[in-house]
């Protein structure tokens, strides 16, 4: 197995911070194991599961 670097080790902490709150608010978090600038997408859905209709403003 390939060491991780200190920074690699903190960011895949920080990754795994960010999806534990965010799942934790009942939402979806979607890694991007590919982008090296963004490293995910927050999923807003309801308490059913689903996502909502986007708000206009996001338009």
């Amino acid at each position: 197995m390939p060491q991780r670097s200190v920074q690699q080790r903190a960011g895949y902490r920080g990754e795994a911070f960010v999806d534990k709150a965010v799942s934790d608010a009942g939402h979806v978090w979607n890694d991007t194991k590919r982008d090296f600038t963004v490293d995910g997408q927050i999923e807003f859905v309801d308490s059913t599961g689903k996502s909502p209709v986007s708000p206009s403003w996001l338009k």
